[in-house]
This record gives structure tokens, sequence and C-alpha cells, in this order.
């Protein structure tokens, strides 16, 4: 472990414990030694590792890059020119020369416990800001390297991104939560409440694991696919694999974790310890290790040797200079074969660590996309020749045998870290919330009912309050903030979509994120000040839903995702990435917040506050909106506005189509609130504590993701078509069946749900309602559809405002939904739990009811349906005009 807190305990930890020492600063220990000895080599070698990592950066000249600042950010701490590395091995030494780690607690006096608290609460926090800047930086190298691919890899280096942060905010608050009050993490006090610290540290440990094991997987399937010899793709993937030896070391502090006697924490500190100084400080040098090629190559040169495969010579001139000349070999970006020989691209052997210069220097080549656009900022990096300027202006995409060209889709990025952000605070603002509040109202219960069942530390066991008066409160009160939280959104959502234009989409995002924060403090407010608010009050959190709730965040943020792209495979794509976010937070959510819960009730609120904040960030960095020559479009604005009241142009689109495709979205919510019960379902019908519960929904949300993020993109890409009109149609009617595949699963698994009288008949129901996720994903994809809905010029401002009015509408009626679904499910909850028996499952029968009438709807929505215009309005002149009102060229018959 990387620090410990303080617990009280008794002064005699062991019978045969010495008396308690008098000096001021206590006597070292032999495993106390050991951690002062390893803290001061660690030091010296990070320190040269840095060195060399900025000697490198001189030699090749270049600008440093976000994995730089991150690296120093983890290395040296540009406020205080110190090192967050050596603040922590600093906090380690003095832990041990002042405050007594290695020594039984018995031991120790007063001032040597309080010195050794404070100082470990200090390891653990700069433990795990320095551990998660040195893999973020880590991650963002790796990610700029191979920034060419696409597809799965942005995705997959953004979740690394995510799961680096949580696990660093999650160990920085389980140092000040894990007791309440913090100061009895000082021994300063007698601790009301502490958590399993076992459960908790073992959790950090596991965390960790994984996401050293995701940094290292990341770039090994890439690496494998290059062209090069054996001995060369072995050495780069040593270079990329060096991290396995920082997972050996976590799992030592694993097996660690399980063997410390918490009792007598000082004595296991410093044995334990000694794992995280090694860890941490081979970390550091593993950032650094990829950069140092051209300081090795220097060495070399200056000690006659030669790193490189191809021939390369320095020769003396007359003068005494020196001239490099370059062999033809293979050492040389091939771009379209002979050609690129012919243009005389020169070695790199200084420039950036970046893959393709590896691969070179290493023996290997490296094919380019020969029909392509434009090669992205960092092609410096990547072909270094004398038609470097050229090349800018015809390659847009530098790809490698193995893995061919794709779309890049980093516009879409800072989107998904934002959506994930923001959608992981709320997911672990509904488990504790439930807690909360179910803690509050079982409290008043065996206050009035049963005082004796209260323990003397005025608590209660969770199993007494799953009880049916308790449980009807509980879903009135959930109700009531539900409804409370949707009603606000849904009143707001026309008039903030207007402020948007006005103000701009991020001032939205903006209060949006203030009224979700307001939400997450007003719940710790409630169930803190226990004696100043009645439970009910914890209703008023969701009160500043006026200010943007799901409705007005959703109709932003997927109104950012369709104005990235025209292409209608790449735009469902995109949608399925936004929706596997969601189930990717559904599957972490529910597990962080039952984790956090075990160590303490305000953790999962405090930690979700974190998360808003830096939503903060991500928020700036979303792509800002296409601007427009409003003198380009002047003259087109007014034919378009002499010709917006024919009757004969509204006649193009079916209303009738898009009434029932908006109908399905709003039956859809309606019927997908049961979901916001199924923690109260299981908890109540099958005697689950909550945290177990949330445990079980983190099983549902890996089929979502794996759907949403692997198959549905996969299908979609097997199935592309080009844009013609029959081709575009063909696109509408695959939509709208697997939009009824979608449903029919839905409607069984919910049958599935409501009849489940056993956990076992339970889980293969969620799975198979799980497998209902991606119809958001083909209903979203109808909305651009030409018989649904016009298409608008391109790069026009209406086209633009219509873009985010369509989804304010959608996403509105879906709220609208909601609004239904929140006081109905709740009621027939209620209800069902009256009656008992099977009536438990009456909102799930209710649900499946709904998705039995919105598979109808969807049937009868018609894509087949082109406008009819008269042969007089078939001159050309005129379908121009039509062009510039609707949009439809290529969807008016010619004559």
């Amino acid at each position: 472990m990387a620090s410990f807190s303080y617990q009280p305990i008794p002064r005699r930890a062991e019978a045969d414990a010495d008396a308690v020492f008098t000096q001021d600063l206590p006597p070292l220990t032999s495993s106390g030694k050991s951690l002062v000895v390893a803290s001061c080599v660690m030091i010296c070698l990070t320190t040269l590792w840095t060195i060399m990592r900025i000697t490198a950066h001189t030699i090749r000249k270049t600008q440093y890059q976000i994995e730089d600042y991150l690296y120093f950010i983890g290395q040296a701490n540009q406020a205080t020119n110190q090192a967050l590395y050596y603040g922590l091995m600093v906090s380690f030494i003095l832990a041990v020369v002042v405050g007594g780690a290695g020594n039984n607690i018995g031991q120790l006096n007063p001032g040597h416990i309080g010195r050794y608290s404070r100082l470990a609460l200090a390891t653990q926090v700069l433990y795990a800001a320095c551990l998660g800047f040195i893999k973020l930086a880590i991650i963002f190298m790796i990610r700029r390297i191979f920034r060419p691919v696409g597809g799965w890899f942005p995705i997959a280096t953004m979740t690394a991104l995510a799961i680096c942060i949580c696990w660093s905010l999650y160990t920085v608050l389980i140092a000040f939560f894990i007791c309440l009050p913090v100061e009895s993490a000082w021994g300063a006090a007698v601790p009301e409440r502490c958590g399993d610290s076992t459960a908790a540290y073992a959790a950090v440990a596991i965390l960790d694991i994984a996401s050293e094991c995701i940094i290292v997987v990341l770039p090994m399937k890439l690496v494998y696919d290059l062209q090069m010899s054996r001995a060369h793709k072995i050495a780069l993937t040593g270079v990329f694999g060096a991290g396995v030896i920082t997972i050996i070391f976590s799992c030592v502090r694993l097996y660690y974790v399980y063997h410390i006697d918490f009792v007598n924490i000082t004595k296991s500190f410093a044995e334990a310890s000694l794992s995280s100084v090694l860890q941490s400080g081979i970390a550091v040098m593993v950032a650094s290790s990829p950069m140092l090629r051209p300081l090795f190559d220097r060495t070399a040169r200056l000690c006659g040797l030669s790193l490189h495969s191809s021939p390369k010579s320095t020769n003396r001139n007359t003068d005494g200079t020196q001239r490099q000349t370059h062999s033809s070999g293979t050492n040389r970006l091939g771009v379209g074969g002979s050609q690129a020989r012919a243009a005389g691209f020169k070695q790199m052997s200084e420039s950036e660590e970046h893959l393709a210069w590896e691969m070179r220097t290493m023996g290997g080549q490296v094919q380019a996309a020969s029909h392509v656009s434009r090669v992205s900022e960092h092609s410096d990096d990547l072909l270094v020749g004398v038609e470097m300027e050229e090349m800018r202006d015809q390659a847009d995409v530098v790809t490698q045998e193995g893995y061919g060209p794709r779309k890049r889709v980093a516009p879409i990025v800072p989107l998904l870290i934002l959506f994930f952000l923001v959608n992981l605070s709320m997911s672990l603002y509904q488990l504790p919330s439930n807690q909360l509040i179910e803690r509050r109202l079982c409290l008043d219960y065996y206050r009035h009912v049963d005082p004796s069942k209260m323990q003397p530390d005025g608590s209660l066991d969770e199993q007494l309050c799953k009880i049916r008066d308790i449980n009807k409160d509980l879903g009135q009160i959930q109700g009531a903030m539900e409804t409370l939280w949707v009603a606000g959104d849904f009143i707001m959502t026309i008039p903030l979509s207007f402020l948007a234009e006005k103000w701009g989409r991020r001032s939205i995002l903006g209060l949006n994120l203030l009224s979700r924060s307001f939400m997450l403090l007003w719940a710790v407010a409630v169930g803190r000040f226990d004696n100043l608010f009645p439970t009910r009050a914890i209703i008023a959190g969701p009160g500043l839903s006026v200010m943007g709730g799901d409705c007005v965040f959703n109709s932003i943020t997927y109104a950012f995702v369709s104005n990235l792209t025209d292409d209608h495979v790449q735009r469902a794509i995109y949608f399925g990435y936004m929706n596997s976010v969601s189930y990717a937070v559904a599957l972490l959510g529910p597990a962080l917040a039952a984790s956090t819960l075990t160590v303490s009730l305000w953790l999962p609120f405090g930690l979700g506050v974190v998360l808003l904040l830096l939503a903060l960030p991500a928020m700036h960095m979303l792509p800002s909106q296409p601007r427009v020559n409003s003198e380009r479009h002047g003259h087109d604005e007014e034919l378009r506005q002499a010709l917006t009241s024919s009757p004969l142009l509204k006649a193009q689109d079916d209303q009738k189509s898009l009434f029932r495709s908006v109908l399905s979205f709003m039956l859809t919510s309606l019927a997908s609130s049961d979901t916001k019960l199924l923690i109260q379902y299981i908890s109540g019908r099958y005697r689950w504590t909550f945290a177990s519960a949330g445990y079980l929904l983190s099983g549902k949300a890996v089929v979502n993701f794996t759907l949403l993020a692997v198959v549905i993109p996969r299908l979609l890409r097997s199935g592309r078509q080009p844009e013609e009109r029959a081709a575009l149609r063909a696109v509408d009617r695959s939509n709208i069946r697997r939009a009824i595949m979608c449903l029919v699963a839905s409607v069984i698994g919910a049958l599935g749900i409501a009849v489940a009288s056993k956990i076992w008949m339970l889980v293969p129901s969620m799975l198979v309602y799980a497998l209902g996720s991606a119809l958001p994903i083909f209903t979203l994809s109808l909305l651009k559809s030409p018989a649904l809905s016009p298409r608008q010029a391109e790069d026009t401002p209406d086209s633009l405002d219509l873009e985010s009015h369509v989804f304010s509408i959608v996403m509105l009626v879906k709220t609208a939904g909601s609004l239904i679904g929140a006081p109905l499910m709740a009621g027939l909850w209620v209800r069902g739990i009256d009656i008992g028996g099977a009536a438990f499952g009456m909102p799930f029968f209710a649900s499946s009811a709904c998705y039995g009438v919105a598979i109808w709807v969807i049937r009868e929505i018609k894509v087949d349906a082109v406008c009819q215009v008269p042969k007089r309005w078939l001159d050309p002149d005129v379908q121009h005009l039509l062009s510039l009102v609707t949009g439809a060229d290529g969807y008016i018959p010619a004559v």
C-alpha cells in the first residue's frame, strides 16, 4: 500500500511489546532502513532518467508535447520546484525517520503517531497524483504515436484515460473518507465510522493493475502488425511492454494488502510501502524510456558505433566539417513505390519518438495511402523530405499495412469524454441516494416503532430496512425526485435551445453542470445535517433542473454529433459510440458506487462533484459550430423565403412517418423508465443489499457496452453502401428492421424480469433486455432520412439551426415520455409492493406493453415514398430553386 489512514487502537499492539519510546526520533528498524535506502536510490535513478529525457528533446530540437507536460507534472511540481515523486519519496523517508514506521505501534508515543498519521495521509495523496500523471503521460504518448489509427483505438485510449482518472480520484478520496470524522485519520479523534480498510485498499490495487494492463496491451496489436524483422519487432514490443514490470509490483502490493495488520499499521507500513516505492519509480523510468533513442544514438556515434540498420556514413571534408551521405537502402519511407524513392526522403536519425521513426531506425517500412487529401499536423514526425510540403496537400491518412486507411474519430473524442464524465457523475448519485434516503427513513421508523433495534452508535443493520413501509416511502420520494428533475428539464428545453443559439452551446452546458453539482451537494447536506433537514427535503435537490437536465444535455450533445459528418454510416457509428459510453458508465458506475459505498456513504457524492469539475475542460474542447458566409447565401435565402409557403413543397415530407418516428421515441422513453427501478426491484424482491444490486447491474452493462462499441459498428461498416437514392432507402429499411429486432428483445427481457421469482431467472432476463440497448442508434439515424425530414442545403445557417431544433424536439419528446414514465413506474412499483408476489413486476409488465406498441408504430413508418412533383415544375431553374428550399437534389424524379 502507498499509505494507510490511522485508526485509534489499543496502545499495546502486541503482548510482548517493549516500553514506549520517549525520545523525539524513534529508532530505525531493518524494514525502515530498507524503505529509506530504496527511496534514495529511486530518487537518483528517476532524476537521471528525467535529465536524459530533457537531453533527448534538446538533441531532437522538438517542441514538448502534452505527455511531456503530464510527465513533468508527475515528476516536477512547478509551483514549488519540487517533484511530486520527490515529495512522495521524502514522505516515505520522514514516515520512517520521524514517524516511527517499521516499529510496533505500541512502542510509539502520541507525538510519533501524530506525525506518522499526517505523513501517511500525504503519501496516499502524493502516490495517487504522481502515478496518475505518469499513467496519463504514457497514454497520451501512445495515442499520439498511433494517431493515424482510427476505429477502436481512440475509444480504447479514452477508456484507459477515464479509468486512470477514476483510480487516482478514488485513491485520493479514500484517504479522507475511510474514517469519519476526518480528524480521526490523524489520531486526533475517535472515529464515528470506519470502512473496511482491506476491501477499500484492495480495490485500489485491483484498479491499478487493471489500468496498467490496459496501458501495456493497447499498442501490442498495432506493433504486431508492423512489417519488420522479428528481432526488431521484439525490440519494439519490449519498449512498449516495459510496463509489465510495474504490473508485477502492483501484484506484490495487492499481496501485502491482504496480509497487512491494520491494528499494528506502523509495523506493516514499512514492509508494504517498499513495493510502492519501486513501482512508482519504475513507472517514471518507463514513461521516459521510449524518448531516449536519440540520446543513445548520439552516445553510440560518439563511441564510433551505429544503431541503425541501414547504411549511413559520416564523412569528413578536407576542412574538417562533417558531411552525411545516405544510401538508397530500405530505411526510407515508401510512398507510392518508386516515386517515393525518387523523391529522396531523408533518414530521421534524430527525429521524434514517433512510431514511424522507431520503425525506420529498426529497418521497418511504412506505406502511405495513395488516394488521400491531407497529412496530419504530426506528419513531420513521419515524413521528412524535400517533398514534405507537397505531401501535406496530397495525403490525409498515413497507415501501415495491417490496419489500412480509416477515418479518424478525433472530433468526437471531447464529446465522448464530456458524455462519460457527466453520466458517470449521475451514475454515482443514483445508488448512494437510494441508500441515503433509505437510511434516513429507516432511522425515523425504528425510533418510533422499535428503538431497541438501533445500535449504540445510532446505526442500523441494512437488512432491517428491507420492509414494505420503508420501501413504499422510498419509492414515493424517488418518484417525486425523478418527476421534478424531468419536469424542470422538460419545461426549459425549448427556451434553453434558443438561448444556446444566442449564448452558445457551451454556456448552456455550463448551466447544466451547475444544476447537477447542486443536486449532489444537496444530498450530502440533507444526509449530514439530519437534525436540520427532514428526510423529504432531499426532493428539492433536482429543483435546479430548470437550468438544464438530461433532455437539454442530450439534445446539445447529439446535435454536436450529428454535425460532425454527413456520412449516414459514420453518423450511426458515432451514435453507437455515444450509447456505448452510456453503457460503459452503466458498467463502471454501479460498481464504483458500490465499492465507494463500502468505504463511506459520502465518498460517491464527492467523487461525482469532482467528475463534473473535470468535465469543464472537456466542454471547452468541443468542436466549434460551423460558421457560414452570409453574403454567399444571401440571394439563396431570398429565394428560399419566397418558396417556403408553397403547399406543394410542404407535401414532400411524409408527416405521418415523421409523427410515428417521434411517437416511437416517446413510447421507448416511457418504457425505459423501468430501468431506474431495477436497483429497488432487486433489493426489495430478492432481499439484496444496494451494493450487491449495483454489481449485478454492472453485468448487464457489459452486454450493452460490447454490443454498442464492438458488434454494431462492425455490422454497420460491413453493410456500408454508397449514398445513392436506392441505397439510402435500403439503409432506412435496414434501420427499421434492426430497430424492431431491438424492441422484440426488450419485450422479451422486460417480461422475463417481471416474472422472475428467483435471482437465477432474473440474470438471463436482464441479459436479453440488454440486447435492446442498440435501439437509439437506428431510431436516431432515421431522423436524417429524407423520407422523414427535409434535407437542408449544406453550410447554411438554417440547416444548422434545424439540426439543433430537431434533436431538441426529439429529446423533448423523450423527456415527455420520462415525465409520464417516472410517476407511472413509481406508482406501479408501490402498488406492486402492496399486492406482493408476482405484482412486484408490474412496472416491467407495463414496460413490455409500451415496447410492443412501439414495434407496431415503427413498422408503420414509410421510407419508400418520394416526392411526386408535376412536370411543369421540373424546369432546371425550378429544380434549382427546389434544392435551395429543401435540399432535395437526387430525390425529385427527372423527366
